[in-house]
């Protein structure tokens, strides 16, 4: 068996993952729901969300991002809400249990897809 130490970037992926896992499981654990969950919500403050970050990254590098950093922008921020709001989905069929599955498991996925970028721009393994 070889034992290698992890290079940097497994580290930053392990380290995100971990995190948002751990977000996850907090969100879960104590989620109460107080309102029915409604998609449309989310689908409303992904826009609202992405005019404001496109229109800052905009002004502070005085050039207009792309159509394809603004979509991706907007299904970024999408997906984050929709997975809070799909909360009320996993508590109304398995309680909070399911809540804390759900939300742990999105939180690594969340995580491990930001890690993505933090590792293109990290630079080389020390």
């Amino acid at each position: 068996m070889i034992n290698r130490k992890p290079t940097r970037q497994q580290l930053l992926v392990q380290r995100y993952v971990l995190v948002g896992i751990a977000l996850g499981l907090y969100i879960g654990l104590f989620f109460r729901p107080v309102r029915e969950p409604n998609m449309s919500i989310a689908l409303v403050l992904g826009v609202l969300a992405t005019i404001v970050t496109v229109g800052f990254k905009a002004y502070r590098e005085k050039r207009w991002p792309s159509v394809i950093e603004i979509g991706r922008t907007y299904i970024q921020f999408t997906l984050f809400l929709l997975v809070f709001e799909a909360r009320h989905i996993a508590y109304d069929y398995g309680g909070r249990v399911a809540v804390s599955v759900f939300t742990s498991v999105a939180g690594g996925v969340i995580g491990y897809l930001m890690s993505r970028g933090r590792v293109a721009t990290s630079g080389p393994d020390k």
